[in-house]
């Protein structure tokens, strides 16, 4: 890949190799899939710095020229050339249905949607009912838990056959994984408030009968750190939201349980914890100290006093599509990856 490159009045030396990758390219010398030496290895051959080698680089991932992938390498782009779309991937999306009821999902939304839209992806959103309506149109899938095994989709996913990215749902080791701890995550929030002093933790949530589910994990860990803390779990210090009426709920709940302290294990369901206490005049956290699961700054509702775990949701969403568009890049040589995001507390005190 020698060449020489000299700084010039005309062409600064990070154009002129942008010129010269664009000419290997076209003539046949490096082709779509190829990888491209590192940044070292690049500045050391044309004696350069490498800003001068990255900034090039840069110039060419956003032509759409090459794709860099971090701790993978630099590609020349597969959508060059003959096997060019518009828009180059097609990718479906399917636990869209849950962002009308559940907030968690609509911020990781948020981070795929603008991640495509950066990335010129077309994405279609689709419900766990009618997903296979779009089966034959998509290029790649990102799926959540809600994906029927019964489905052609999935079985074409379990196979290797459609390349998917899943969020908090393992299928085989064919199938890149991404998700949250939601046990672990849990269990650190009730250990903060078991921190700060509080001994009748109480816990809130929806049913945890689905085992597997967000819920049964939620309440798993309040319960695994009870246990490590020798703290015991009283009857009525539990309230679980089953269907009907959430405020309703909640405001029995709060009208008989002995606590000090309450987990409450997502966010959509906080509003009806506040209008209970609201009703009984309890005081947060005067009279009782609460811990949220889910990012209340995204509802306006991060309050003084109010505890909450944050998970980097948008990021999710974006790392999400890229580990997919990798995947469909780089095919048999994307690597399968495996990643379990950490929360970060944020404290009301």
């Amino acid at each position: 890949m020698s060449r020489s490159v000299k700084d010039n009045e005309n062409t600064p030396v990070y154009k002129q190799l942008r010129e010269l990758f664009e000419h290997k390219i076209a003539s046949g010398e490096l082709n779509p899939g190829d990888k491209i030496f590192t940044e070292a290895r690049l500045a050391e051959e044309f004696n350069v710095s490498r800003t001068t080698i990255r900034r090039a680089l840069s110039g060419l991932e956003k032509e759409g020229v090459i794709v860099r992938f971090p701790g993978k390498g630099t590609f020349v782009n597969l959508t060059l050339g003959d096997q060019v779309k518009d828009p180059p991937f097609t990718v479906g999306v399917n636990f869209f249905k849950s962002i009308t009821d559940n907030n968690f999902y609509s911020y990781v939304m948020e981070g795929i949607l603008r991640e495509a839209e950066r990335r010129n992806i077309h994405v279609k959103t689709f419900s766990s009912g009618n997903c296979q309506l779009y089966a034959e149109d998509l290029d790649g899938l990102l799926f959540s838990g809600q994906l029927s095994e019964d489905s052609e989709l999935y079985r074409k996913i379990a196979k290797g056959l459609l390349p998917a990215v899943g969020f908090n749902r393992k299928i085989n080791s064919r199938v890149s994984f991404i998700g949250v701890d939601n046990a672990a995550e849990a269990e650190k929030g009730v250990t903060y408030l078991i921190h700060r002093g509080c001994r009748k933790i109480g816990f809130f949530g929806c049913s945890p009968d689905i085992p597997g589910s967000s819920a049964e994990a939620r309440y798993r860990g309040y319960c695994e750190a009870l246990r490590k803390h020798e703290l015991p779990l009283q009857p009525g210090q539990t309230g679980f939201f089953y269907s009907g009426d959430r405020y309703q709920a909640a405001l029995e709940y709060l009208s008989n349980a002995d606590i000090d302290a309450l987990f409450v294990a997502l966010a959509p369901i906080y509003p009806a914890v506040l209008h209970a206490a609201n009703t009984l005049k309890i005081s947060f956290p005067a009279d009782m100290k609460v811990m949220v699961f889910d990012d209340l700054s995204q509802l306006l509702l991060d309050w003084p006093g109010i505890s909450y775990i944050k998970m980097p949701l948008q990021m999710i969403g974006e790392r999400m599509l890229n580990a997919l568009r990798q995947q469909l890049i780089l095919k048999d040589r994307a690597p399968v990856i495996s990643e379990v995001f950490q929360a970060e507390i944020i404290s009301g005190d």
